[in-house]
């Protein structure tokens, strides 16, 4: 899938935003809606209506799916690795990744990435919030899984969207729900993306039974 970047240039930042990975999740238009306008017809992201650039960063390196990414004073700021790699499974949503990675042998911008698992996304492997409009369901909230012992979870993931089947995340990680509580860690994890397991977020072979095809 070929990035679509739009740049917005202001005084003190700059704002880069990558179409194809949002999930339109909102979390910038809520934080500084006069910043990021998507009802506007002349672009949508106006960089010096926030005379505070360094909060502005900040938020933006917290983009849930990796689309928003900046630069001041000719640096860029993708956000910070964290200690431990981690999928946040959100209820009845996508899958929230947090690691260094590379997603189908690409290597990924930023530290952050949404993910298509209710498999109706017209982007993947990437969430694009159709999960509302096809009726996914899934509270996450008694999800159980393995926890691997003695399992790094510090350096870079492979993810894979294998063709017709799961999302592999090789390499070491975690699997939380909202509350940050671990339900499950190991090297190499299988996470559904058809959106019929009765394990979720983990693949159980339901792609196979319902023929899911990749799109």
């Amino acid at each position: 899938m070929s990035r679509k970047i739009q740049t917005y240039t202001g005084k003190k930042i700059t704002i880069h935003f990558d179409g194809n990975r949002c999930m339109h999740a909102a979390d910038c238009v809520r934080a500084f809606p006069k910043v990021f306008k998507p009802d506007s017809r002349a672009g949508w992201i106006f960089p010096d209506n926030e005379p505070d650039a360094e909060t502005l960063a900040a938020m933006v390196v917290t983009c849930p799916s990796g689309a928003l990414t900046c630069e001041m004073n000719g640096v860029e700021h993708l956000g910070d690795k964290p200690a431990a790699n981690r999928v946040t499974v959100m209820p009845d949503g996508a899958n929230y990744l947090h690691a260094e990675m590379t997603i189908n042998g690409e290597e990924q911008p930023t530290c952050r990435a949404a993910l298509c698992r209710c498999g109706q996304s017209s982007k993947p492997p990437f969430c694009d919030n159709s999960h509302k409009a096809s009726g996914f369901s899934h509270d996450a909230q008694s999800m159980q899984g393995d926890i691997e012992a003695g399992v790094a979870t510090d350096g870079q993931l492979e993810v894979v969207a294998i063709q017709d089947g799961p999302l592999m995340v090789k390499g070491g990680c975690e699997v939380r729900n909202v509350k940050g509580e671990c339900v499950a860690k190991g090297k190499e994890l299988f996470l559904c993306r058809c959106g019929h397991s009765n394990n979720k977020p983990f693949c159980d072979g339901s792609h196979n039974k319902v023929n899911f095809r990749s799109r």
